[in-house]
């Protein structure tokens, strides 16, 4: 769990497979782990979560990309 949200099996299996996002993903601040997992909850398909997982795994491992209409930077 991180604060009140659970993290879904799914999103920390891609974790685990990716170290550094991992080492991203904790180094978040509570808000914006709050942020994604809301919006991974939100999500009404399989495909929109293999879409969403991508890009988020793309974000949190330090490359440049767009993911929640967000720009993200190393």
């Amino acid at each position: 769990m991180t604060g009140f949200y659970y993290v879904p099996s799914w999103f920390k299996a891609a974790l685990q497979e990716n170290p550094r996002a991992a080492r991203n993903w904790e180094a978040l601040i509570p808000s914006r782990k709050k942020e994604i997992l809301r919006y991974f909850t939100r999500l009404k398909s399989q495909e929109a979560r293999g879409r969403n997982l991508e890009r988020a795994l793309h974000v949190l491992s330090g490359k440049r990309g767009r993911f929640m209409a967000r720009a993200w930077n190393e």
